[in-house]
């Protein structure tokens, strides 16, 4: 169960770093096309970040019980505010 909760926060870093990799370059393309190329290449995945950051929450609370109590009791605001935004 641990290698799964790595594996979610794994793919939460990696899908979430491309997005905003996109956003920082998007700025800086003065091109139309360009532009639609960036936020096509991320439409497949957009939101997927999202998703393993639910599913890390999950699986936390199924591998490690007090920890997730702990953890969720203190950060219950910012952690909603990163699912719903």
């Amino acid at each position: 169960m641990a290698c799964l909760l790595a594996l979610a926060i794994l793919l939460y870093v990696v899908l979430d770093g491309f997005s905003l990799g996109i956003a920082l370059l998007f700025p800086t393309t003065r091109n139309e096309e360009e532009r639609d190329t960036m936020m096509n290449s991320n439409c497949p995945g957009l939101g997927c970040e999202s998703t393993w950051l639910v599913f890390g929450g999950g699986a936390l609370f199924v591998a490690f019980p007090m920890i997730y109590g702990v953890l969720f009791s203190g950060l219950y605001i910012p952690l909603l505010t990163f699912i719903f935004v």
